[in-house]
């Protein structure tokens, strides 16, 4: 039987100073709903696991300036349950709802779900479609990166091994915005997305004209990734079910799904299109709604 250690860090700098202790073989843990997983499947075998839940700078949903901060150990149902986040950017709120299950969402993390970087995360394409960015600190200091360039490929992120995820950003700009996810999966709970898609978009209720629009996808390629083509034929056009059905087509084109044991290639692009179009249906309606 192997012998792992585990250190708790009580602040951001004592992370770092574990990791620079351990090496590069060292791995964080919050929520441990996948690091815990990893290891009994022998993908890894750390040295030692670093404890990063009790740290204050890394917890807590609250107004920040330019938007809303989400801290990195943020579990999935504190995201669901948040006033602000569904009040604000409730297009995040449905997404953590739908990860897993709720044993899950209890102790799962909204950062463990984006620095796995896998292409089926669930916040993934919410907090694309919200530009949300990312909060980071290294033995250098502190950056900032948009999430949009934050995956490097199925499993990898830009983080260097000796840096630590602090947190998101959401903007003000789209708080308020309509915005809507869906997903499809076999199950309803449990199951990991065999496609799923965030839609966030301002428009004027009266004509339905689209002023702004944030169009992303998840499953539909390496990483999660925004559908360029189909927001710029959205942004100034007219919202309505023919036209949500030409993005959902748009969309599912610009895509680079894959074949795997879960779905076809042609079956993911398929789905993808009738998912788009049903976001930006819910992300109209909820327009729509708020104004009256």
């Amino acid at each position: 039987m192997v012998r792992i250690e585990y250190v708790e860090a009580a602040s951001s700098d004592e992370v770092l100073a574990a990791l620079s202790q351990w090496g590069p073989d060292a791995r964080l843990i919050a929520g441990g709903t996948d690091v815990l997983m990893d290891i009994r499947r022998g993908k890894y075998t750390p040295p030692v696991l670093i404890g990063i839940t009790e740290i204050p700078e890394l917890q807590g949903i609250r107004p920040t300036e330019g938007g809303l901060w989400i801290g990195a150990v943020t579990t999935h149902h504190a995201v669901t349950m948040s006033p602000l986040v569904l009040e604000r950017y409730p297009v995040l709120a449905s997404a953590s709802g739908k990860v897993g299950s709720h044993q899950i969402r209890n102790v799962a993390t909204i950062g463990g779900n984006i620095c796995n970087a896998v292409p089926c995360a669930d916040t993934a394409p919410a907090l694309l479609a919200l530009d949300a960015q990312a909060h980071v600190l290294g033995p250098e200091g502190k950056r900032v990166l948009p999430l949009d360039g934050f995956f490097a490929g199925p499993g990898r992120s830009v983080l260097a091994r000796n840096e630590l995820l602090l947190g998101f950003v959401l903007p003000d700009r789209l708080a308020g915005a309509g915005g809507s996810y869906h997903k499809h999966s076999w199950r309803e709970a449990l199951d990991i997305q065999m496609c799923g898609a965030a839609v966030v978009l301002t428009a004027d209720p009266g004509d339905c004209r689209c002023l702004e629009a944030r169009i992303a996808l998840g499953t539909a390629g390496p990483v999660p990734r925004r559908a360029d083509a189909a927001e710029a034929a959205l942004k100034g056009a007219v919202v309505n079910e023919e036209l949500a059905s030409e993005l959902g087509r748009i969309a599912a084109a610009e895509a680079r799904p894959r074949t795997s044991a879960r779905a076809t290639e042609e079956y993911r692009r398929e789905m993808i299109e009738v998912l788009v179009k049903r976001a930006i249906l819910d992300a109209l309606a909820h327009i729509k709604g708020a104004r009256s």
